[in-house]
């Protein structure tokens, strides 16, 4: 039998960002998550060293998370660019 994948939706904000979602789905014992990245009317973005990105992935190996899926917004992409390249060089 193949391994359950057992996720949770979670929100990407405050201080801590991106660390802070992978935080969030570990204490509900997830071992994969999907974040969203906000509404597209919403025009005010982070800028992409401010999401801890690096943290959070470093946090997510840590804690048995095995996959992640990032819901974005179309003006997002930049930010999904760099999400993968980062996770590629890994």
């Amino acid at each position: 039998m193949a391994e359950i994948l057992l996720g949770s939706h979670v929100g990407m904000s405050g201080k801590e960002m991106f660390l802070g979602s992978v935080k969030e789905a570990e204490s509900y014992g997830a071992n994969v998550l999907m974040v969203y990245t906000g509404a597209p009317q919403n025009t005010r973005r982070k800028e992409i060293g401010e999401l801890r990105i690096d943290k959070g992935i470093s946090y997510a190996e840590k804690a048995g998370i095995r996959e992640i899926v990032i819901q974005a917004t179309w003006r997002s992409r930049k930010c999904l660019i760099s999400a993968w390249n980062f996770w590629q060089k890994k």
